[in-house]
């Protein structure tokens, strides 16, 4: 059975995700990160902003513009929404970013009718849900689909090259400049001519990258879609026998974070999301919430949980209290310090006290000195012993 890869892609999402409620259309929209463009309206296009145009340009060609800063918390809502309804369609889904992202739906597709009708109920249900525009490509591998998702069109195995020849390489925006440079320079402009110089000579000129090109385009692709989507998640559930009042439901928050902080250190992983669901004698209320940064330990887990829990309202007893988080992203190793604040307080206080007794020059510091090798010599002395 053949692979079935789908690539979903969503038009103008930063627009949709984070324009003002109040928006008229009347003023075009730029959305910016680090002072480029990442996504602009149709108005502001036709002014000439494109997508990594710096800011001051924006305001030359379109003093109008409405300039939206690019915000992580106002799009996770329009993101979630987006990748449940992939998800509801296909075991394996891996976003690669907010808007876009593969889909393997070799499971429930088998051949090109059935991948045509996964595209067209993933395409109507996220218009339908989100009223956001999107272009879904189907491929036997991750290249093919993300070129096909450019046409909104399902490509089988079988048909592959022929699909691929005439695609321009200026369509394929994410292979870099400098490779598409160097291509062009070449008289190579449609992935079918990258095809036919053949494979050494791809190599020779644009180095790994174009060899990498290469494969592609004859379907060598040996990338998997990972299952990222939903995220991992942790949970912690408390169940009381009775009823129980805000400062016992309090106390037990503190010890389900701890419980987590726990789980998290032995999966080396730190959550972006929290959810916390209180069960009452009425029903069930639910408050979530994303971060940009994950959560750290204990006690910031604690500390936003109990926002949470203001969020849902105090004072009502309650049955159960359940926590749980997910968006879990990997512990990043960092440098220990060898000094807490209070010892390096103490070093420092140690070293002016010796320095006002005999001298500035009594007491150096490493970074003082303006080379290894003098530190060295100093340090082991010409026997290559210390010589302090």
């Amino acid at each position: 059975m053949g692979k079935w890869i789908a690539f979903v892609q969503i038009e103008r999402f930063y627009i949709k995700a984070q324009r003002p409620p109040l928006w008229s259309g009347s003023r075009p929209l730029v959305v910016v990160h680090d002072g480029q463009v990442i996504e602009a309206c149709r108005g502001a296009q036709a002014e000439g902003v494109n997508t990594g145009m710096p800011l001051q340009q924006v305001r030359c060609l379109c003093p109008q513009a409405q300039i939206l800063t690019f915000s992580p918390d106002d799009c996770w809502p329009l993101y979630q929404q987006i990748w449940d309804i992939v998800a509801a369609h296909s075991p394996v889904v891996e976003p690669i970013d907010f808007h876009q992202g593969f889909a393997d739906v070799s499971k429930v597709v088998t051949d090109s009718h059935q991948a045509t009708q996964w595209r067209n109920e993933v395409n109507k249900q996220i218009q339908q849900h989100t009223e956001s525009e999107p272009s879904v490509g189907i491929g036997p591998n991750r290249f093919i689909a993300r070129v096909a998702a450019v046409h909104n069109a399902v490509v089988g195995e079988e048909d592959a090259r022929e699909f691929l020849a005439p695609i321009p390489l200026s369509d394929i925006d994410w292979l870099g400049s400098k490779l598409r440079d160097t291509l062009q320079r070449l008289g190579l402009t449609t992935l079918g001519q990258v095809v036919e110089v053949g494979k050494n000579m791809i190599l020779q000129q644009a180095g790994p990258l174009g060899g990498q090109l290469y494969d592609w385009i004859k379907g060598t692709d040996n990338c998997v879609v990972q299952a990222l989507y939903p995220p991992a998640e942790e949970e912690v559930r408390q169940v009381f026998d009775i009823e129980e009042n805000q400062e016992v439901i309090i106390q037990v928050l503190g010890e389900l974070c701890e419980q987590l902080a726990d789980k998290l250190q032995d999966s080396g992983s730190q959550p972006r999301q929290i959810t916390l669901r209180l069960e009452t004698d009425t029903g069930s209320r639910t408050q979530t919430q994303q971060y940009s940064r994950p959560l750290k330990d204990a006690g910031q887990l604690y500390q936003r949980a109990q926002r949470l829990l203001e969020d849902l309202g105090q004072g009502q007893p309650l049955s159960s209290i359940e926590l749980v988080v997910s968006d879990l992203q990997p512990i990043q190793p960092h440098q220990m310090d060898l000094w807490s604040s209070h010892q390096r307080r103490t070093v420092e206080q140690a070293i002016e006290a010796a320095r006002s007794r005999y001298g500035m020059r009594a007491v150096s510091r490493a970074s003082e000195f303006e080379g290894k090798r003098r530190f060295a010599q100093m340090i082991l002395g010409v026997d290559r012993r210390f010589s302090w």
